[in-house]
């Protein structure tokens, strides 16, 4: 709890107004940064930790030729099938998982480690993985040979959906959903502009914006399908140019290395993409394009306990200091649908999007802007500084990254579809581990379990001035909802309380289920004073 305690207030040294949306100096965000990176590795060490020890005690009676046991934890409150991947100190062989039902799943390889002996990243799909708690599966040598086949074709399929990547056109991609008939073209298109802004606003140059578009380029593309997943590896070299000069573009260029991942796995509704590029440019904004095909006004997107709603045409702003954005933040999701077929694009850390109307509904998903200065007071978006106007050399981002988005295609509306659901699966992707191929006690066991979806876990953790937990969850839907907690261990008392963890109201455990009624929206915090043992 201490080390949790230490990492949360790391998290909360970085919420200062300048550092949160990077409107500093650059001393301040080489701080922001080791901070989020000690946040980081202290949680990622604690769950770990608490993680080994509820799986030493994990499994069912182990098959004779197992060679590991693989502890999966569902961070949701919904069962849940979906990919899991762990990395495993076995040897690079053709492998399945077994449950405690005798049910097999196929593994593939997705990478091998040289480092620090011989290790391999394994992919398969968890089925039924309990919410908030976990399901142990126990590696064993496969019947077969693994046929994963690697070739250049530009095509893959699962159950749900086609994916093709034109390698003329810098890899641009035609998804086709097979259930709905719903076809997607030109997504995963990168757009590259100019920015002449700061790190408050963006500013396109007032002089020449060279806009550069991924379809201008050739691709190479491999293709990579096996029993888990198929896989479609594009790469290329994006040539932008390498900075401004005043108020225009440069005629030099830079030339940015792309590497683009679309997956799709066996029995999973999303297209998940990730996108590796080095940046070698200045005073620029690389964002991707994801056309829609769907007329509409409006956008969703998730935010803090509430899904928010906004037009896609700003107001207009006149007398206004700044221009009004048309860019827009986001937690795990942002969503178009015209109440017959939607898009829900998901996110692992990409907190900004725009939606525009080019003939149809397009979200843009910012990678990054790369800008020189705190403040400018020369921008087409804002009159006058927003701060003092000092050199931030850093802030042009030359360095490597790597993004994470995925794509759901779905018939009616976020809420109807529970593409929100999809969307946070992708976010929170299974926890991991590989132990020792032995006997366990249990083979699978939910903590807490939150009916119905539309009630969403925000929190599970303990109090801060006791030993009691606290389980926070709050209503996404505009409809009051009748809420069933079940609990997964003996607890001597529940009380409903505020967001300050102080008691309100004693509630009824009967047979290990609370029973409450959630107002629209509503967000819910309860008390538990689990028994001992």
């Amino acid at each position: 709890h201490r080390l949790l305690l230490k990492a949360w207030k790391l998290v909360l040294q970085n919420q200062a107004h300048d550092s949160i949306y990077g409107s500093g100096i650059d001393p301040v965000h080489d701080e922001n940064e080791a901070r989020f990176l000690q946040a980081i590795e202290i949680a990622s060490n604690v769950a770990y930790e608490a993680a080994r020890v509820v799986a030493e005690r994990g499994g069912f009676q182990a098959p004779p030729n197992a060679v590991a046991r693989i502890f999966v934890y569902n961070p949701l409150n919904i069962v849940r099938s979906d990919v899991a991947t762990v990395i495993a100190d076995v040897p690079e062989e053709a492998y399945e998982v077994v449950d405690e039902r005798g049910r097999r799943a196929p593994v593939q390889i997705v990478k091998v480690f040289e480092e620090w002996g011989r290790r391999v990243r394994l992919s398969f799909i968890a089925h039924e993985v309990p919410p908030l708690g976990y399901k142990v599966f126990y590696l064993v040598p496969a019947k077969g040979e693994s046929e994963v086949m690697v070739d250049e074709g530009t095509r893959i399929e699962n159950e749900f959906f086609v994916v093709e990547a034109d390698a003329e056109r810098g890899g641009e991609l035609r998804i086709e959903d097979k259930e709905t008939g719903m076809r997607l073209e030109g997504v995963g298109v990168i757009v590259d502009e100019g920015d002449a802004g700061d790190e408050y606003n963006y500013s396109p140059p007032r002089e020449r914006d060279v806009k550069v578009i991924s379809t201008s380029f050739k691709a190479r593309i491999k293709r990579i399908r096996g029993p888990v997943f198929s896989k479609l590896l594009i790469e290329y070299v994006l040539e932008i140019p390498a900075r401004l000069e005043g108020q225009r573009r440069s005629s030099e260029k830079a030339g940015i290395p792309v590497v683009v991942e679309v997956t799709l796995y066996r029995g999973v509704r999303r297209v998940d993409i990730r996108v590796e590029l080095e940046n070698r440019a200045e005073d620029h904004r690389l964002r991707v394009r994801i056309p829609t095909g769907l007329r509409v006004d409006r956008s969703y997107a998730d935010s803090h306990f509430y899904v928010i709603e906004r037009r896609i045409e700003p107001p207009k702003g006149e007398g206004w200091v700044e221009q009004p954005p048309t860019t827009h933040p986001q937690l795990f999701w942002v969503c178009v649908t015209d109440g017959v077929r939607g898009v829900t694009v998901a996110n692992r850390g990409l907190p900004e999007y725009e939606v525009r109307d080019e003939n149809g509904a397009v979200i843009y998903l910012t990678l990054l802007r790369a800008v020189g200065w705190l403040s400018r007071g020369d921008l087409q978006t804002r009159r006058g500084h927003a701060g003092p106007p000092i050199p931030t050399p850093k802030a042009q981002c030359k360095r490597h990254f790597t993004f994470e988005y995925s794509l759901i295609l779905h018939e009616k509306g976020w809420l109807e579809s529970k593409s929100y659901i999809e969307a946070r699966a992708f976010a929170l992707p299974f926890l991991t581990m590989q132990l020792e191929a032995r006997d366990g006690e249990r083979s699978s066991h939910s903590i807490i379990s939150v009916k119905p979806v539309e009630l969403v876990v925000t929190a599970l953790k303990k109090a801060e001035d006791s030993g009691w937990l606290v389980l926070r969850f709050y209503n996404i839907s505009g409809e009051k909802v009748e809420g069933e907690v079940t609990l997964g261990f003996k607890a001597r008392e529940v009380w409903l309380a505020n967001l300050n963890e102080e008691p309100l109201e004693r509630l009824e455990v009967e047979e290990g289920s609370i029973r409450v009624s959630v107002a629209p929206h509503k967000i819910v915090t309860l008390m538990l004073s689990p028994l001992p043992g």
